[in-house]
């Protein structure tokens, strides 16, 4: 049915707006259909109080306003503007964490967004991104934001302390890289600390940004070769491995990297039947037999 042509005049675009939310949506809040009254009898001061007493002028901004008048007034365009920043937050975050991050909470929490009148702008998106991350299981992420954190965990690895950051450790990481409360830099930065707090005698390198693998790879190879194993096997925390990495030595007690002299007398001494067994240590203990020999005069 059409409003009676008659009431108050939109004289200024506050005005306008004003009228334009009573007779769009005067059924949803008593304060309103008190201001179309007032509207009618042409009661200027009191339609004003009504629309600004009532809980949907309160509640909403000017954006949001308008959205919901053209939802009552032209669904077809409000539905149109509504689909495409939908679907442009949904890129956007799918592009950030992956396909799974999207959700019916999410697309939820967009949809509600859209309705507050929020925007793309960055304010905007980062007042959303606080919503969205509540709603998202970082365990999950598929997009940019994963393939930082899984970065991230190789470089935690590759300084020999992934074993120190567990899941709820990434998940919140994740979460934090999203909102841009934090940066794989500063990430970074952490795990050197942790790794220096492990591996003192390595501390110097850390601060270079040498990595654990780059500075004690070497380790792993000496050890491997002198048990007969794949280098590639051998973990940190291995027992072939770890005691190497936190060497002391043994007049001032301070921690120190180990000579390859030292790991690979020590690891022939402690793993000794694996040692010869291998091609180098039956060769080593054939010529300790020839010496003996030979000392004896037998040779």
């Amino acid at each position: 049915m059409a409003e009676p042509q008659v009431g108050l005049t939109a004289d200024s675009a506050e005005m306008a707006d004003l009228i334009a939310i009573v007779l769009a949506l005067k059924g949803i809040d008593d304060n309103l259909q008190k201001a179309y009254d007032a509207y009618i009898a042409k009661n200027r001061a009191q339609f004003i109080a009504f629309v600004k007493a009532s809980k949907f002028y309160q509640n909403y901004n000017s954006t949001a306003r308008t959205r919901a008048i053209a939802e009552k007034e032209q669904p077809g365009v409000w539905q149109q503007e509504k689909d495409k920043y939908v679907e442009e937050q949904k890129q956007r975050i799918i592009t950030a964490l992956g396909a799974s991050a999207w959700n019916a909470t999410v697309q939820k929490q967009v949809e509600d967004a859209y309705s507050l009148g929020f925007s793309n702008s960055a304010r905007d998106n980062n007042i959303l991104d606080k919503l969205v991350a509540s709603a998202i299981d970082f365990k999950k992420q598929g997009g940019a934001g994963v393939t930082s954190i899984n970065d991230l965990k190789q470089f935690a690895n590759s300084y020999g302390v992934s074993g120190l950051f567990g899941d709820k450790y990434w998940e919140d990481q994740g979460s934090r890289l999203f909102l841009g409360e934090t940066t794989a830099a500063d990430i970074q930065e952490d795990i050197k600390k942790q790794a220096i707090n492990a591996y003192p005698a390595f501390a110097t390198g850390f601060q270079a940004g040498k990595s654990l693998e780059l500075q004690a790879g070497w380790i792993k190879s000496v050890v491997a070769k002198n048990l007969g194993i794949d280098p590639n096997s051998l973990s940190w925390n291995a027992p072939e491995v770890a005691p190497w990495l936190g060497y002391r030595d043994a007049k001032s007690g301070q921690y120190v990297v180990p000579s390859i002299e030292e790991v690979q007398t020590g690891t022939r001494a402690k793993y000794f039947d694996a040692f010869a067994n291998t091609p180098e240590g039956t060769a080593y203990l054939d010529g300790l037999t020839v010496k003996a020999l030979q000392d004896m005069g037998l040779m």
